[in-house]
């Protein structure tokens, strides 16, 4: 690794995410503000975009998702000062704007959220959800407005990551205090827009992220307290769990 530059952030970074043309980072902080800078391609340095600081509000730690079109990007989280869970933005140079303001009802905080890799689809994971559904999916239209295709409830207290397959047809959640004791869950969306459980596994105390291997093959799984010790699990793909 070669270092090519160093910023200082007042309140420290929560999360951080590029568009996939590389263009553009957006930062949140832990003081419920983000900002997003660009990518110099001459000097390869990031550069702070003025009039994009934006404060949300919030008591919990807000994520960041670029959507497939690169043009919108969500932040979730809770307690935000409008009193949403999600507040999407459209950004493709300047100015910024903010198109969606949207409470999903998750009682502590919308801990993950997903674009799906082809659709205009976004999963949302969290806890305390007030219609009992802690795993939700949405389509993102062309109004800007979330509708929600289908939400599941997986009898736990916390979905703390999610993540889709490459081929948008299973996607995987990390989890705290399930019922079941599997922290390691993973759903097939169907072609009727609805999540079934297909396979699960047990991790130990908390799973705080899940990725999935480029070729769909494999998921990679990270958290807190393993039951068997060891905090990272790579876990094959089997074809019965499509």
């Amino acid at each position: 690794l070669s270092l090519l530059q160093t910023l200082s952030v007042d309140s420290g970074v929560s999360d951080i995410c590029w568009d996939d043309a590389g263009r553009y980072l957006v930062v949140t902080k832990f003081d419920y503000t983000f900002e997003i800078y660009n990518l110099n391609r001459i000097s390869q340095q990031l550069e702070l975009i003025s009039d994009t600081q934006t404060t949300f509000g919030g008591t919990r730690k807000p994520q960041v998702k670029w959507f497939l079109d690169g043009h919108h990007f969500v932040v979730s989280g809770k307690n935000f000062s409008d009193g949403n869970d999600v507040n999407i933005y459209n950004f493709s140079g300047m100015p910024l704007q903010q198109v969606s303001e949207i409470n999903l009802n998750y009682g502590i905080a919308a801990w993950a959220t997903k674009w799906h890799p082809t659709k205009n689809y976004l999963a949302v994971g969290g806890s305390a959800p007030t219609d009992g559904k802690e795993l939700k999916v949405y389509k993102f239209d062309e109004n800007k407005t979330l509708t929600l295709l289908h939400g599941c409830n997986i009898d736990c207290g916390i979905i703390l990551s999610i993540d889709w397959s490459p081929d948008g047809n299973l996607l995987a959640a990390g989890l705290q205090s399930p019922t079941n004791d599997h922290e390691v869950q993973i759903y097939r969306f169907n072609k009727q827009n609805s999540l079934c459980l297909t396979t699960s596994a047990n991790y130990g105390d908390r799973v705080y992220s899940v990725a999935w291997s480029p070729d769909g093959n494999n998921l990679a799984v990270g958290g807190y307290i393993p039951s068997d010790g060891a905090e990272l699990h790579i876990y094959a793909i089997n074809e019965q769990d499509y």
